[in-house]
């Protein structure tokens, strides 16, 4: 290795080191707002092949 790449060696480490925080930050509140969002809950009662039937008929 000659002097320039070990030089600059720890500055790609550093910039990979925030790049991956970042990316860290944003999965973190990606996965939050996820579950904020209202998730349906499980139909009952409905013929679920009658009422896909009626809507793949036009």
């Amino acid at each position: 290795m000659d002097r320039e790449t070990v030089i600059n060696l720890p500055k790609k480490i550093l910039k990979f080191v925030i790049v991956a925080g970042i990316i860290n930050k944003a999965v973190k509140i990606a996965r939050r707002v996820y579950l904020f969002i209202p998730k349906f809950d499980k139909i009952t009662g409905i013929d679920t092949d009658k009422l896909v039937q009626n809507h793949m008929q036009k």
